[in-house]
């Protein structure tokens, strides 16, 4: 679970959903975290994410958070019972969880 770090952070203002993106394929898959009302671990595409209009830096709306630093999901769990319930037991791994 040490390894698990997500790499970039989108958010949407208004509705207060965070995407945590911790690995993509380089064509429009992403594996990471959808923090909101209904949090879920799994899959989503680049397409839905620009179908949100995400824009880079804005404060408003649907944008990537240029000030987010890559970091452990287990730091992320420690600041946030949401994530710290979203992720296995160290045992299992992140992609047995979303299958």
């Amino acid at each position: 679970m040490e390894k698990w770090i997500a790499q970039a952070r989108v958010v949407d203002s208004a509705t207060r959903i965070s995407w945590y993106l911790m690995e993509f394929d380089g064509q429009d898959r992403f594996l990471g975290l959808m923090v909101g009302k209904h949090s879920v671990a799994g899959e989503f595409s680049l397409a839905e994410l620009e179908g949100l209009g995400v824009k880079s830096g804005e404060a408003e709306g649907v944008y990537l958070d240029t000030s987010f630093q890559p970091t452990p999901l287990i730091e992320l769990a420690r600041k946030n019972s949401t994530i710290a319930e979203l992720l296995p037991p160290p045992s299992e791994g992140l992609v047995d969880l979303v299958r």
